[in-house]
């Protein structure tokens, strides 16, 4: 027989962006996550931060700017794969697929720039 001690109550919680501290009412739309490994002095450690669309576009516009030269040619080279697996996907019409693709390129597209 089960007997309830304690029933159970809803958690109730409000999401904030680590970056700009603005309220994230349907969850981030970034989750950045680290993990250190080996060799780093954080080694095992794992940080794990929520962002915001304008917390993301300053993540994006800091790590664009420390990308090397050859970093952002391989992100330029991998477009034209990309774009024909857009190709591919369109002929099959498989929607899901061509949205993800669609915005894979538009960040790659926006990274190597």
């Amino acid at each position: 027989m089960k007997t309830i001690i304690k029933p159970a109550t809803r958690e109730h919680s409000v999401i904030h962006c680590d970056f700009t501290g603005e309220k994230l009412d349907m969850g981030p739309p970034l989750t950045l996550t680290l993990d250190f490994a080996y060799g780093s002095d954080f080694d095992g450690s794992c940080l794990e931060m929520h962002l915001s669309e304008s917390g993301e576009k300053e993540l994006l516009a800091f790590i664009k700017e420390k990308l090397t030269k050859q970093t952002k040619e391989t992100f330029a080279a991998e477009i034209d794969s990309l774009k024909q697996d857009f190709t591919d996907n369109i002929d099959i019409r498989d929607l899901a697929s061509i949205d993800f693709l669609d915005k894979n390129i538009s960040l790659h597209k926006y990274l190597s720039n």
